[in-house]
């Protein structure tokens, strides 16, 4: 009773202000870390939405329009990462706002739960950029598998055009040499492209790891059958070829013999046609018409053989040379 009443008055006014003051602190601290939960909820919501859309499109796997439309996917997610990038900054000035009102062991919590969020968004915008572009290098492949297919396939067709045109007859030994010459040429480079296939087959090799797509090695074992078959052609028309010219050269040569043989016949009976005077010369003429009669056999036999060739010749020589 001794002291005023004025002085607990004022005690309490100041107790009730600093009671105040502390309620209003506290009310903008929950405030302040409720206003960052709230904006951390929304960020993640729209991330673990953005995670499945991306989980579909993920796998660099299916055929050249599936990987397309993948794609198309894709860039949709890309378009929408600035959404995504607006809410976590919200989050994190939040955060930032909390932690400068919050205690120290809220304040390190609140830092932690801020690096996380973080970490999710780069985590994620990490996966995009990769799936984005493992299914660019599988479009890729794509695009030189088809590139090599159609090419190879073009290759083959005109390839197979030009072969066909070897198989026909010709007039004489010379074109039959030069025809075979040039049919070697392509023969060889038929050969030679047994590398190109079996780099198709490599790409091909390559995309069946990501696209188990019957359609790919079907293509390839049709083109490879089709391949087989225009060198089987190409090695019997080159066997052809060479035993039309062996033949006929055969022929051309054994011609020429009888040519030959006819012409020194002919030139040694002309010169026993005039009679000698001298008994030693007309034995030395007889001995000789008599050499030329026992020589005819000889000469009927390649004369046989020769018409004999000439009929395989005959078959196998266009209609002007036959003649």
């Amino acid at each position: 009773q001794a002291q005023p009443a004025s002085e607990i008055s004022s005690k309490y006014e100041t107790l009730s202000k600093h009671v105040k003051e502390l309620y209003a602190k506290q009310k903008e601290t929950v405030e302040q870390h409720q206003a960052f939960i709230d904006a951390g909820n929304d960020f993640m919501q729209w991330i673990r939405a953005a995670k499945e859309k991306l989980s579909k499109c993920s796998e660099p796997t299916g055929d050249k329009e599936s990987l397309s439309s993948k794609v198309s996917q894709l860039k949709v997610l890309e378009n929408e990462q600035e959404e995504g990038q607006k809410k976590l900054e919200k989050a994190l000035e939040q955060g930032d706002v909390a932690c400068q009102i919050a205690d120290p062991e809220d304040k390190e919590i609140i830092e932690e739960e801020v690096g996380l969020l973080q970490e999710e968004f780069d985590t994620y915008i990490e996966s995009l950029n990769r799936t984005k572009s493992l299914l660019e290098i599988g479009i890729v492949k794509w695009t030189e598998y088809e590139d090599q297919y159609q090419e190879a396939s073009d290759w083959l067709t005109q390839t197979e055009q030009v072969v066909q045109t070897f198989n026909k007859l010709q007039d004489s030994l010379e074109e039959k040499k030069n025809v075979l010459e040039q049919f070697q040429v392509h023969l060889q480079t038929l050969f030679d492209w047994q590398r190109e296939l079996d780099r198709l087959n490599m790409k091909a090799q390559m995309l069946l790891e990501t696209c188990a797509d019957t359609r790919i090695s079907n293509a390839v074992t049709q083109m490879t059958t089709k391949y087989n078959a225009l060198l089987s052609l190409a090695k019997e028309i080159m066997r052809r070829l060479e035993l039309h010219y062996q033949e006929h050269q055969q022929h051309n040569t054994l011609y020429q013999e009888c040519q030959d043989w006819v012409d020194r016949t002919r030139d040694k009976l002309n010169e026993c046609i005039e009679i000698p005077s001298t008994l030693p010369e007309v034995n030395n003429k007889l001995q000789t018409v008599k050499g030329i009669r026992q020589s005819l056999e000889q000469g009927q036999n390649k004369l046989r053989y020769a018409l004999e060739l000439k009929e395989k010749v005959i078959l196998n020589t266009e209609q002007n040379g036959a003649a």
